[in-house]
């Protein structure tokens, strides 16, 4: 759910079906990101989706738009993630990513 109390002002965000938590990113040497998180309830495509990485508390970080889905080759832990790729550099470090506090919207 979206609130705008006016343009620019505070954005109340809460937690729905299409918000993933973010697990892990990895920059390959092509420029692109890969996004590991939880794979959603709402199967969907994510190609050429535009999306918001936003921490739990609010704070959007940047707006990117989703290259494809990757697979996940000799997966062992966490079957239910998914890999998203982009092609912007996306602004977040490992340690942000793998705390935990960070959703694709």
């Amino acid at each position: 759910m979206l609130l705008f109390w006016k343009p620019y002002a505070i954005k109340a965000y809460k937690m729905t079906d299409s918000a993933l938590k973010i697990h892990d990113i990895f920059r390959l040497s092509d420029g692109s990101t890969v996004i590991a998180c939880d794979r959603p309830t709402i199967d969907r495509s994510w190609s050429s989706r535009k999306v918001r990485i936003i921490s739990d508390g609010g704070e959007q970080r940047q707006e990117l738009v989703v290259s494809g889905e990757m697979t996940m080759l000799r997966q062992t832990k966490r079957l239910d993630e998914i890999a998203i790729q982009a092609w912007t550099p996306v602004h977040l470090s490992v340690e942000e990513a793998q705390s935990g506090h960070w959703l694709v919207f």
